[in-house]
């Protein structure tokens, strides 16, 4: 541990509070929070979230909120030895500070010499007697500062993501893992294979989030999500979800080389299935058992590899006078797909405009 403590909690004192587990990760924006918690509490009452530290980041954690007390009560507590490691203003006011020290000994960066599980506890004061118990606002921003750096990223690679799709019980699952499309193609015959759908990339790169896979153990249903807060508050509300960690890694932000990848959602199921063609989109809505949720998260469009240059006749020979042919649909007209304008080398992730579409 990194930083100093300001106390002990007896680790039993958390047993009656059930963590909301929350990931800290930064987006690489150090003017912007990484994670935000807005709320209300009212006296007497506590909210505890559970977070995972890694080694060598440095973290600053921030309660700012004026409540009952002139400000948040917050502390942040060791799990397993119960050594309280930061706290608000206010809260190590409560523990003897003057404020002023208090103020900086709240606003002082954490670093951790190795990983661990802690505990952010808010709690209100309990009201004074006789006083009306109203709630009060509570405001916490935590920011990985400076970002955290992955050390020995593997060579990028741009890794196709594939479907495969339960017909009978609407249930979509995405892979861009080789081994176990390969499995699920020979023990799973039951599941209809759609092929690559879209790009990502089975290793982090800069810039790019990760996409999650919630598995519901009651329904077998898989849902994805590159939101770690939706990760989060799904397995905190459901004792089904299991997180199943990280399938694959897409661009963080929209570019000139990512498309969209939608989410629709069945109003009768509840299942989630994910497109980034917009004509499978168009044909689950115009089935009106499936709403749109919007944009899930970007995919990769690998830039055009650009034919090399051709020499041109003259450059060949002076006298020549026949054509260079150069593009396969021209050499073969019947082998030219004249929706797409893509000759039978180009291989193409996704649907063509007119292709039916790969639900049902």
């Amino acid at each position: 541990m990194g930083t100093p403590t300001f106390g002990t909690l007896d680790p039993a004192a958390l047993a009656g509070l059930e963590p909301f587990p929350l990931t800290l990760l930064s987006d690489g924006d150090r003017a912007t929070a990484d994670i935000t918690l807005d709320g209300e509490l009212w006296p007497g009452g506590a909210y505890s979230y559970a977070f995972e530290f890694a080694a060598g980041a440095e973290y600053r954690l921030y309660a700012s909120a004026e409540g009952a007390t002139g400000g948040d009560l917050a502390i942040l507590v060791d799990r397993t030895t119960g050594d309280i490691v930061w706290g608000s203003t206010a809260a190590l006011e409560s523990f003897g500070f003057e404020r002023s020290l208090a103020a900086d000994l709240a606003d002082d960066p954490l670093s951790f010499d190795q990983g661990g599980a802690y505990q952010l506890v808010l709690w209100e004061a309990p009201a004074e007697p006789g006083s009306e118990a109203s709630p009060s606002p509570f405001h916490f921003e935590a920011r990985v500062d400076p970002p955290l750096i992955i050390d020995d990223v593997p060579p990028v690679t741009d890794d196709a993501v594939y479907r495969f799709f339960d017909p009978v019980l609407q249930i979509e699952r995405l892979t861009a893992n080789v081994a176990l499309r390969d499995q699920l193609l020979a023990e799973r015959p039951d599941l209809r294979y759609d092929g690559a759908v879209f790009v990502g990339d089975d290793q982090p790169r800069d810039g790019w989030v990760p996409v999650f896979e919630l598995l519901d153990q009651q329904t077998g249903r898989f849902y994805y999500t590159a939101d770690p807060l939706e990760r989060d508050a799904l397995v905190a509300g459901s004792p089904a979800l299991v997180d199943q960690g990280t399938v694959f890694h897409v661009p963080g932000t929209a570019g000139e080389n990512t498309e969209s990848v939608y989410r629709m959602e069945n109003i009768d199921s509840g299942a989630w299935f994910f497109t980034s063609n917009v004509n499978e989109r168009l044909y689950l809505l115009l089935q009106g058992d499936w709403a749109d949720e919007g944009i899930a998260f970007n995919a990769w469009l690998p830039p055009p590899v650009l034919p090399e240059a051709q020499p041109s006749p003259a450059d060949l020979d002076p006298a020549a006078s026949d054509p260079v042919v150069t593009d396969a649909a021209a050499a073969d007209p019947a082998a030219y797909d004249g929706a797409t304008g893509d000759s039978p080398e180009v291989t193409a992730v996704g649907v063509a405009a007119d292709a039916p579409p790969l639900i049902g």
